[in-house]
């Protein structure tokens, strides 16, 4: 029997086997691993995998060492080019059925042989990183880490018994299915926690009382579509991402960003004076800010429910104006 494992690299040949078996008979198998190069193996694993009805009485390397348990192999050491080496295996047969007995020669070296599992895995690795650095979630890591778990693994799970491979399908079912349940689960709670219209009042309260154009400042950048749907009128310190505030007016951003975590002792100094803000919106998450703002003479409370509270800022005189969506 020979079973090509890479064939620019190592393969493996097994002994064949004559005459009829019987259960209770102990089979030797013989595997002789060969490396066809063109690049020496540093490391060299062969892996048994034994049938259902057969047990492993022994492994014996013609070097290394061999383990069976839990799942039979052996390290062959360093393999050159054009070397080969080999192990013998003994099997105790315990019933009767069709003899197959697989094998699995790896080598350190075969990675240089497969830049597609390589470049995968770089590439998972790499929006891994991004994905940790940014605290935010990155969606092209799932699937580059599934395509590197596909090819760096597929050959090798391909070698496994069919009762192996079934537990392996059994088990990622489970994970799936508990993912499918998992996120139903998370996406009610947060409609119940989030509604839609949760900011709805706020956003025709400014569309009535506030010029158009006129700045709607919040202390979190996701508010932003709750309050859009309901007010295109507004202008909005910032949309979906607050990155092009942080980019063109730095100080101004962190400024911002103390004064909604509750950093600045008098929020009006920068939602007033240093932003051109008409009202500020802010979620009930924001305790600190919402602490200081009820000490904030500048910043009156006209708004309040469950989810949010609407302060104008006082000015002397009316609020800036930007031009905004045309209709």
């Amino acid at each position: 029997v020979r079973i090509p494992i890479d064939p620019v690299d190592l393969q493996a040949v097994m002994s064949p086997i004559a005459g009829e078996l019987h259960a209770g008979d102990i089979v030797t198998v013989r595997t002789t691993v060969a490396n066809h190069g063109p690049d020496p193996s540093p490391t060299t694993t062969v892996v048994g995998f034994v049938p259902d009805f057969a047990e492993l009485v022994s492994a014996i390397p013609d070097r290394g060492t061999c383990v069976t348990a839990p799942t039979p192999s052996c390290d062959l050491g360093p393999l050159p080019v054009a070397a080969s080496t080999g192990v013998s295996w003994r099997l105790r047969l315990s019933r009767e059925g069709v003899f197959r007995f697989g094998v699995a020669a790896l080598g350190e070296g075969r990675w240089r042989r497969r830049p597609g599992a390589v470049a995968a895995g770089l590439v998972a690795a790499a929006f891994f990183v991004l994905t940790m650095r940014s605290q935010r979630f990155v969606e092209y890591f799932a699937p580059t880490a599934t395509f590197f778990a596909a090819l760096a693994g597929g050959g090798l799970i391909a070698a496994w018994r069919p009762a192996r491979r079934r537990a392996l399908a059994g088990v990622l079912a489970a994970v799936l299915a508990g993912n499918v349940i998992g996120i139903g689960s998370m996406l009610m709670r947060r409609a119940r926690a989030t509604p839609y219209d949760r900011f709805a009042a706020a956003a025709l309260y400014v569309a009535r009382t506030a010029p158009p154009g006129a700045m709607l400042c919040t202390t979190d950048w996701d508010d932003f579509p709750w309050l859009y749907f309901y007010n295109i009128e507004s202008t909005y310190l910032v949309g979906l991402d607050p990155t092009y505030l942080h980019g063109v007016f730095r100080d101004a951003y962190w400024a911002w960003v103390d004064a909604s975590l509750g950093r600045v002792a008098r929020p009006s100094a920068v939602f007033a004076e240093q932003l051109p803000c008409a009202y500020v919106l802010s979620d009930r998450d924001h305790e600190a800010f919402l602490a200081l703002a009820a000490e904030d003479a500048q910043l009156e409370e006209v708004l309040a429910d469950e989810q949010m509270v609407l302060y104008r800022v006082r000015r002397n005189g009316p609020p800036p104006t930007y031009p905004t969506t045309p209709r």
